[in-house]
């Protein structure tokens, strides 16, 4: 893996990863990984692919008369959208603790559109290429 190391204000050094490589991983390895971040597009799409198979899974095991163990299946899939929330603000350079304040119901819904429409930052890494 290539790293790269940027002083911090205070003269210390933090190891950034290759945001290339990031985009070269596969999609699945990432979800369960808090590290790093995410972009709009990777964001939005861990969302509304989560929200896919949460609805498919829902009407097919409703279908098949076991509506509760698609609510189930659909409950395991909350650390992927809390993941994928840390990551998209990491990206914006916020603290991944402040997806505790998405458990506040107006506040939740205005953090959604500003993690889904706000610009990334570009990492030195990234403006080097």
């Amino acid at each position: 893996m290539s790293e790269d190391r940027i002083p911090l204000r205070n003269t210390s050094t933090r190891v950034v990863k290759d945001e290339n490589l990031a985009k070269r991983e596969p999609f699945l390895t990432r979800l369960f990984d808090a590290g790093g971040r995410s972009t709009r597009s990777q964001y939005a799409l861990t969302l509304v692919g989560s929200l896919g198979v949460i609805l498919l899974l829902v009407l097919i095991l409703g279908i098949a008369g076991m509506p509760e163990v698609g609510l189930l299946l659909a409950i395991l899939l909350i650390p992927v959208w809390i993941i994928a929330h840390i990551r998209r603000l990491h990206d914006l350079r916020r603290s991944g603790w402040l997806v505790l304040l998405f458990l506040i119901p107006f506040v939740g819904f205005v953090g959604l559109l500003y993690l889904l429409f706000s610009p990334g930052f570009v990492s030195k890494v990234h403006e080097a290429e």
